[in-house]
């Protein structure tokens, strides 16, 4: 369960985090403070944006991926959407299936397929066209609008005023069918409340009210200590992602030659770098030790740890720019560093979280990358001497 959290926020993460790099990565990405794609602006392919503020007027013929702290979707997508943000507004046209995330969501455009929606507030408005079902979980979720294929909620509260053209399956808090709605199906419902339905509501099937499993109640106690364990795992995977992603930005800005260096060497000699770095792993600490125990080389010990320690935490970041160096060459002739480096740390972290195989990637990366690191270092001060600016 975490390590699906984690995913949703780590592509959020990065997809804010892009917005922030100092280039485009081809012609169908945008990143600014604002970003909008005009009534008369068509995208051919898939869409990728990210901004403080996101508006697609536009069309896009293929996928939409946004995020944005206010983002409003008022033109047409005629693929899928994924849109995260803090409030989002669905207004226009999605031909396929909408994921959206956000504090507050509301949609009064057309979907051609399904809609899945997690937030505090989610609202279908009276105007919205909705071709397929709708799977929900959030603080408040409201239907003004006709469901065709059924309703799957998790809610505090539920509130439904229009057709259900399905099955209405939910867990929540409170829920209330008002007016007269058809619901063309069942009605089971998880609660401890009883929902409220208007007389003057149809329900085709049968209405069920169910408690919630007294096994699930046992495993609430246990559930809530997991939950905060989930809770510090996924914040800190989160938090490492984007610590190294600023790290990683920052290196390029600053040694963009040298960082290439880096990744072009674990390219043309990963076995040779692994067994650098292997070898550094293990003397380097000695050599530290033995320096303290003289006590004169104690200060020189000590320089020897803290770099030490600063190249094992860099070593990560340089694989992850090879990593997505190969990737990005693999989609795009377009170059850009840090959309690169931001692609292979995002493949990194997530394959790194895998139970049992995570840990090995993890290691083996930071082998070939501290070798890699200290290769091209010695190759950078050779060069350096040869031309005896050294």
């Amino acid at each position: 369960m975490w390590i699906k959290k984690v995913l949703s926020l780590t592509l959020v993460c990065l997809m804010i985090a892009l917005a922030a790099t100092p280039s485009q990565a081809q012609e169908n990405y945008r990143a600014n403070d604002t970003v909008s794609l005009g009534q008369e602006e068509t995208i051919t392919g898939n869409y990728f944006t990210a901004g403080d503020n996101v508006i697609v007027a536009g069309t896009v013929n293929g996928d939409a991926y946004v995020a944005g702290g206010t983002v409003v979707i008022d033109g047409t997508i005629n693929g899928d959407l994924l849109v995260a943000g803090g409030t989002v507004t669905i207004a226009g046209t999605v031909t396929g299936d909408v994921r959206a995330a956000g504090g507050t969501l509301n949609v009064s455009g057309t979907i051609g397929q399904n809609l899945t929606a997690v937030g505090g507030t989610i609202r279908l408005e009276r105007a919205a066209q909705l071709s397929g079902s709708l799977v929900t979980a959030g603080g408040t979720v409201e239907t003004f609008a006709p469901v065709p294929n059924g309703i799957s909620a998790a809610a505090g509260m539920l509130y439904i005023t229009e057709d259900v053209g399905g099955d209405i399956v939910a867990a929540v808090g409170d829920m209330t069918i008002a007016f007269d709605p058809i619901i063309a199906g069942d009605v089971t419902y998880y609660s401890e409340q009883e929902a409220y339905i208007n007389a003057d509501a149809s329900i085709s099937g049968t209405v069920s009210k169910r408690a919630v499993p007294v096994e699930m109640q046992n495993r609430e106690r246990t559930a809530s200590a997991a939950a905060g364990a989930e809770a510090g795992a996924a914040g800190f995977v989160v938090g490492s992602f984007l610590t190294s992603l600023a790290a990683g930005l920052l290196l390029i800005k600053v040694f963009p030659v040298f960082t290439a260096r880096v990744a072009t060497q674990i390219e043309k000699q990963p076995l040779s770098a692994l067994l650098v770095g292997l070898g550094v792993l293990v003397l380097m600490p000695l050599i530290a030790i033995v320096l303290i125990l003289t006590m004169i080389g104690i200060p020189l010990g000590v320089l020897v740890l803290v770099g030490y320690g600063f190249a094992l935490y860099l070593a990560h970041i340089f694989t992850a720019m090879f990593i997505g160096k190969k990737i990005y060459q693999s989609l795009s002739k377009t170059k850009n560093a840090y959309l690169a480096f931001a692609l292979g740390l995002l493949v990194l972290t997530l394959v790194t979280i895998i139970p049992v195989v995570g840990w090995m990637v993890g290691f083996f990366s930071m082998l070939v990358g501290l070798g890699a690191l200290l290769q091209t270092k010695k190759l950078v001060y050779g060069e350096l001497r040869g031309k005896k600016l050294i």
